[in-house]
């Protein structure tokens, strides 16, 4: 998962601010997590670089406020105008330029509002009593809060938060009751109207199929309610900033209570439990059953959510694979999915090595981007189906420059998005404990770097060609070396899959036995205590590993709200 930072650290300052104090931080010194409003300004004209510039610092105050609803701030341009620019999670909203001189008025008016008014008016959630710097809050004894209907929980830590502004904005929220010590998860987001499904309905639907392992348990979900109002972009748009753009979309704020919670994959104990934890992703999907697609292939996966529930996960990324403390002592056993003899007697075998090192298991979240089978399975225009870096070749070629719309997306293409989720992790993460580089340093900047359609065809021109040569494995860290033959298998069942003429299925068998073969062979990198991970890195990169290039991220932003 992506935890957002405590402050974000962008070499840049907003020229005029308004700041309010951090209620669990009073004495701390000035940052972007205290700004109310700001006012860029300038003496050149006004120009789409005066407004890409107030953008990036707007971006730096959503990232370093999570929950913030909506942002107001203001330009002085040439001496003499002004605008108001609205940010939410919806749109980008830049008013007509005024005169100082002739309407200073409305300039007054609106820094008397954002000056005076209650802090909901200004783009703070009322329902959130909560800083950044959750640990300190709690040393010194304060709660901070999240309401979910007409319960509150005690925010026990952040875990995820959005780094975007337009969008969904998600957070998740590590909570318990008080008097508890059960942690559960609240997920809070802005979900697009006009969705013909909900992630809400996605839960609800594994829940009726009494689907409990490796898969989130929903157990309350809540419309946001503002004086009795449902909670959404339209609410914080003040007359002034009304978009003249009818097809603007509207965003309701929604959140989830969530069991269990789950810890990112770059804790994982040892190359064994990593390994186990994929198992598991596949194993928590996949159940007896039979779908077949394109008769003349016969391509047949055994699929939980496909088989049971009718649910394509559609967004297999590393944010989306978690693991999980599991109950070894209730005498629930991890369901086995496959027919397969040799693999089930396998598998059996692995549990009793996860019981007794009581290793954790995988957890698939987020379903914001699920779809059921029963409905159309191809992709529609601007329709997203799946993070850009872990998307699958066929996925990525139907999304350059001629998008070919007709594309289905297919459990295998999941299942390939799984293969790369495991890349990246050989490639970026320097060991147990270490976090993961920027992908932008590394061999795998083009995944990240797609801004353009045009970019999105590279990206599927060398993922190919990435396929064929299986470059990445000269570039895995020290720790990962080890993983190097069974990736080049995973490699080839993605060759086998997609390219060439005899294509072969890529099913949830075929990468079964790869990390089963992997889980039981893998001898355990042992670590040269004289040389940390970082230093590695150091002496492969010639970078930093801990630098952390915010500029990049903002012009990534920029890309986004541009579109």
């Amino acid at each position: 998962m992506r935890p957002a930072p405590a402050d974000v650290d962008l070499k840049m300052k907003p020229d005029i601010v308004l700041l309010q104090k951090d209620p669990f931080d009073p004495n701390g010194p000035n940052s972007w997590r205290h700004v109310v409003s700001f006012i860029e300004l300038t003496s050149s004209e006004d120009s789409s670089s005066l407004r890409k510039q107030v953008t990036r610092k707007a971006y730096a105050v959503f990232v370093s406020q999570p929950g913030r609803w909506f942002l107001i701030v203001l330009s002085i341009f040439h001496g003499q105008q002004f605008r108001f620019h609205l940010f939410n999670r919806s749109s980008i909203v830049h008013s007509l330029a005024y005169s100082l001189h002739h309407q200073a008025d409305v300039l007054l008016r609106v820094l008397y509002m954002l000056t005076f008014t209650p802090k909901e008016f200004v783009g703070y959630d009322p329902t959130i009593f909560f800083s950044p710097i959750v640990d300190q809050c709690l040393r010194l004894h304060h709660s901070p809060t999240i309401r979910i209907g007409d319960e509150e929980y005690i925010i026990t830590r952040l875990s995820f938060s959005s780094d975007s502004i337009r969008g969904r904005g998600t957070l998740c929220f590590a909570v318990k009751k008080a008097g508890s010590t059960k942690e559960y998860v609240v997920k809070t987001s802005w979900t697009r109207i006009g969705h013909t499904t909900t992630e809400e309905q996605m839960l609800e639907r594994i829940k009726e199929k009494g689907l409990v392992h490796g898969l989130p348990t929903l157990i309350r979900a809540w419309t946001v309610i503002i004086n009795g109002v449902e909670d959404s972009t339209t609410l914080c748009r003040p007359n002034y900033l009304y978009s003249t753009d009818d097809t603007a979309e509207v965003r309701i704020h929604h959140r989830l209570l969530l069991d269990p919670l789950g810890a990112p994959l770059d804790e994982f104990c040892c190359i064994q439990e990593l390994l186990s934890v994929f198992i598991d992703i596949i194993d928590g999907q996949y159940q007896a059953g039979c779908v077949s697609y394109d008769g003349a292939n016969k391509i047949i996966v055994h699929e939980l959510l496909v088989c049971e529930c009718n649910i394509l996960h559609w967004d297999i990324s590393i944010w989306n694979l978690l693991m999980y403390a599991f109950d070894y002592s209730c005498g629930e056993e991890w369901p086995f999915a496959s027919k397969n003899l040799n693999i089930l007697s396998r598998l059996a075998k692995r549990e009793q090595i996860l019981q007794k090192h009581k290793y954790r298991r995988g957890l698939l979240i987020d379903f914001d981007y699920a779809k059921l089978m029963e409905d159309e399975s191809t992709i529609s225009e601007g329709e997203r189906t799946g993070t850009i870096p872990f998307m699958a070749l066929d996925i990525l070629h139907a999304f350059g420059p001629e998008p070919s719309y007709n594309t289905a997306h297919k459990p295998e293409h999941d299942l390939e998005s799984l293969i790369y989720v495991f890349i990246r992790i050989c490639v970026l993460y320097t060991g147990l404990g270490e976090k993961s580089l920027p992908a932008h340093t590394t061999c795998l900047e083009h995944w990240v770097n797609c801004k353009m359609p045009s970019d999105i065809e590279s990206l599927w021109t060398k993922k190919t060609g990435e396929v064929y040569t299986q470059v990445t494995l000269n570039h895995f860290m020290p720790y990962f070396q080890c993983l190097k033959p069974w990736v080049q298998q995973l490699y080839a069942a993605i060759a086998r899959s997609c390219l060439g003429s005899n294509q072969t299925p890529l099913t949830y068998d075929i990468l079964r036995e790869i990390f089963l073969d992997g889980f039981f062979n893998v001898q355990e990198p042992v670590a040269d205590s004289s040389v940390t991970p970082a230093e590695h890195t150091q002496k492969i990169l010639g970078i930093n590993p801990r630098a952390q290039n915010l500029k990049c991220k903002t012009d990534v932003h920029m890309a986004r709200t541009s579109k």
